[in-house]
């Protein structure tokens, strides 16, 4: 059914099973109100944060404040979402040492549609720990995106 927003900021979940979270920060990015950030505490200090970034020039920006928000979490961080990027631009603006999900060959995260191909621009990112089984899924038509997910290890 149709959720309506309370608040137009309100447009990242994060889900977690088990225990409580902790809200780290949660924002919209100044020069792109549709898009943000959304960063919580599962435990360990470590940070969960999901994005969604804005494409071209003001992603370097909003990049940097991601990579400002990762790098404070003292257990490590996993930064997930929607980054209107390939790895290697997210892997410049985020910084070593990270670890990125590799897709490579599993076919693209935001589908091509209107004659356009489709791009892989959703990533799964670990700083201070690893990544394992990083997968594309399928969205089954859902969505203009197919999901990524895989195992953070701290």
């Amino acid at each position: 059914g149709r959720a309506d927003l309370e608040d137009a900021s309100e447009h990242l979940v994060t889900i977690v099973a088990g225990g409580a979270l902790s809200t780290i920060e949660a924002r919209t990015f100044d020069d792109d109100p549709g898009k943000g950030l959304l960063a919580v505490d599962v435990g360990d200090a470590i940070a969960v944060v999901n994005t969604h970034v804005s494409f071209g020039p003001r992603a370097a920006g909003q990049l940097a404040v991601l990579a400002t928000v990762a790098r404070a979490a003292p257990g490590g961080a996993i930064v997930m979402g929607d980054f209107n990027a390939d790895a290697s631009v997210v892997r410049a603006a985020l910084g070593e040492p990270l670890v990125l999900s590799d897709l490579a060959g599993q076919g693209p995260t935001r589908v091509g549609s209107g004659g356009q191909p489709g791009r892989t621009i959703d990533h799964i990112i670990v700083l201070g720990g690893a990544l394992e089984d990083a997968r594309v899924l399928d969205a089954a038509g859902l969505s203009d995106h197919n999901p990524v997910a895989a195992t953070a290890v701290f």
